[in-house]
């Protein structure tokens, strides 16, 4: 099969080609753009949101005609979180080469290097971009160490392609910008609202800020709230109570649940009841279980407890969220 080049995309439409190669991001340009596939490419919609110079979202629809290769130099710099949600793409960077295929998210940083990115064709590609400068990125944190833990993770993901799970979580906030209700500069405020969301969400779940958390925490402390966190998550379906918890990792009560709340920016409580319904939704959705089973599965009784919880954590019932999922796989 033939492939197109990013020169090829270029001579068809500047502005696609534009923000295939990232060029876009530290110009200042309209707010918003949608842009129609050229039927010579293939078919499907492209829109670019910029929440503010050095801050995009992107949200590719497409299905190519051919293979596409870009050649991309990143020389001043981009912090990207991107929800791979179908297709299947290849990015060579480093004599290193990486798929990409759906359901994924990825975060990459690159800097003073030269990315290539095949992106396959006769296949749906369903693709939500948020693009930051590192500056951007800063900006959302006030305290020196803070913005000193972001520099070093910049730094230990420079020149690196990482792939985790759609949790969940990740994967509701992906739905809601696709499905965002508003228009102008309410959808703006909306985008950057959401997008803070899954930054928020990369660190939380992946434990990059313990660096950050309040000095007067102990390091022998923390390391004992960590394995503590890690007894949790192991067993969530019958979690210990909070006096055996405390004994098995030799702090007292008070320490336990305090501490945790401090690092970890919730409760043992709440930690389980979000891994109880990021279950309860991988059930609904992969599984294909009702709502009642659902709820007997990940430990309710009642199922109106259970929506509740869900609700809480999802900003919606269990039935609108396999609703939500249905609609965006057609």
């Amino acid at each position: 099969m033939n492939h197109f080049t990013l020169d090829d995309i270029h001579s068809y439409s500047k502005d696609i080609g534009s923000i295939l190669s990232h060029v876009t991001l530290h110009e200042r340009i309209e707010d918003e753009q949608r842009i129609q596939l050229p039927k010579v490419l293939g078919t499907g919609t492209i829109e670019r949101m910029q929440i503010r110079t050095g801050m995009e979202i992107i949200i590719s629809d497409v299905e190519l005609s051919q293979n596409l290769s870009a050649r991309i130099e990143e020389t001043s710099g981009i912090f990207e979180l991107n929800y791979f949600l179908s297709g299947e793409a290849v990015c060579h960077f480093h004599d290193r080469k990486v798929t990409i295929v759906e359901p994924m998210s990825n975060v990459c940083y690159f800097r003073d290097m030269e990315v290539c990115l095949e992106t396959k064709a006769n296949t749906r590609c369903q693709l939500v971009e948020i693009r930051m400068s590192p500056e951007n990125l800063l900006h959302y944190f006030d305290r020196e160490v803070d913005k000193q833990a972001i520099q070093h993770i910049l730094q230990m993901k420079k020149g690196l392609i990482q792939s985790y799970q759609l949790s969940p979580m990740i994967k509701k906030c992906v739905y809601d910008i696709l499905h965002c209700p508003y228009k102008g500069a309410l959808k703006k405020i909306y985008f950057e609202a959401k997008a803070m969301e899954l930054i928020n969400l990369f660190f939380q779940e992946n434990d990059l800020l313990y660096t950050s958390v309040d000095p007067s925490l102990p390091a022998g402390d923390v390391e004992k709230l960590k394995q503590a966190k890690e007894i949790v998550l192991r067993h969530i379906d019958e979690p210990y109570s909070i006096k055996t918890l405390a004994k098995m990792v030799g702090l007292n009560e008070y320490k336990l649940k305090n501490g945790f709340r401090q690092l970890f920016d919730t409760t043992i409580f709440g930690l389980i009841r979000r891994r109880r319904m990021e279950k309860a939704a991988w059930l609904l959705e992969r599984e294909g279980v009702n709502v009642s089973e659902a709820a007997v599965l990940v430990g309710y009784s009642n199922v109106s407890n259970f929506t509740v919880a869900f609700r809480k954590q999802y900003g919606c019932n269990p039935s609108e969220y396999l609703k939500r999922v249905k609609s965006f796989s057609q």
